[in-house]
């Protein structure tokens, strides 16, 4: 299937490549294919086969790929989730500049 960068592509989609053949991943609710990238990756082929056919997004800031730019990911974009399948990285993942950590907490009666 031939794909363009703003392609909506599915989570169900994405699963279907999970492989050092066929790597696919979701990074902010973009889908890369990583195929190509995946025996140059830094820390090991291993690394991104664990979540080949899957949403990376957690691991990725976990490992502090912060300073990755955007452009430098983006010649392995294919497209995007469908935005019904988005996931909210900052309410799950929250930095210190979100506003989990600069509001008020709210008090549960």
């Amino acid at each position: 299937m031939m794909q363009t960068k703003d392609a909506e592509i599915s989570l169900n989609e994405v699963s279907t490549h999970d492989s050092i053949d066929n790597c696919w991943v979701v990074l902010f609710n973009n889908v890369y294919d990583l195929t190509a990238f995946v025996n140059e990756h830094p820390g090991g082929a291993e690394v991104l086969l664990e979540h080949a056919g899957r949403d990376a997004t957690l691991a990725f800031q976990q490992a502090g790929h912060q300073t990755v730019s955007e452009s430098r990911l983006e010649p392995y974009k294919i497209g995007q989730l469908p935005t019904h399948e988005w996931f909210d990285v900052e309410r799950v993942f929250p930095t210190k500049s979100s506003s989990v950590f600069t509001s008020t907490p709210s008090v549960l009666p």
